[in-house]
């Protein structure tokens, strides 16, 4: 899937948001979400692990109204998940 303009804004305002919460609840973390691009791929990752990627987008997508889920909630869930796996390790 490749990003028109409206949606690449609309997932930069996004990652800005999700980095002000980080913030807001924590202060000052070496963690934060981040986005790329080379133009053609779209890429999100919180550090160095990656969230989402425009190539393999696997947010669920409604048939009905023909649109993708949200990224907020799906990179919350994203995150969740990776931090989860953490614990794992730990």
């Amino acid at each position: 899937m490749i990003l028109n303009n409206k949606e690449r804004l609309g997932l930069i305002q996004t990652i800005i948001e999700l980095n002000e919460n980080l913030y807001e609840k924590y202060g000052v973390i070496d963690y934060q979400f981040s986005y790329g691009t080379d133009g053609l791929v779209d890429v999100v990752h919180f550090n160095s692990e990656v969230l989402w990627q425009s190539c393999d987008d696997d947010r669920y997508f409604d048939d009905l109204t023909n649109e993708y889920e949200a990224f907020k909630p799906f990179l919350i869930q994203k995150l969740n998940k990776y931090l989860k796996s953490l614990e794992y390790y730990l």
